[in-house]
């Protein structure tokens, strides 16, 4: 069962979960790749430290989705799609900033089951 979230209501969400989540890439290979990113708002975006595994991806592919782990008082995942742009940092790692497309809260299997 999914509960849609407004993008307006996107960033009390991202409160509530928390700045860590995992950033699932697909590069030319179409192998999928989670990578724990911690993040931060700018404006309307969502920032990420990049590595260089998930910089290539996102330059192959743009499109992603974050996934924060299930919140144990609601036994709900929150999965953000979007579009991703690598940004060149200035020191050791790039930036990738992601622009939601949309959000849900997503009942886990384990919820189901109970």
């Amino acid at each position: 069962m999914s509960i849609p979230v407004s993008l307006g209501d996107l960033p009390e969400q991202v409160r509530r979960f928390g700045t860590d989540a995992f950033l699932l890439t697909v590069g030319s290979d179409l192998a999928p790749r989670a990578t724990a990113v911690r993040l931060r708002w700018e404006g309307l975006l969502l920032l990420a430290g990049a590595g260089r595994h998930a910089a290539a991806n996102v330059e192959v592919n743009d499109l992603v989705a974050l996934l924060w782990p299930t919140e144990a008082d609601t036994g709900h995942a929150l999965v953000v799609d979007g579009w991703a742009e690598v940004r060149v940092g200035d020191g050791t790692e790039n930036q990738v900033a992601i622009q939601p497309s949309s959000a849900i809260l997503h009942l886990t299997a384990r919820t189901w089951s109970q």
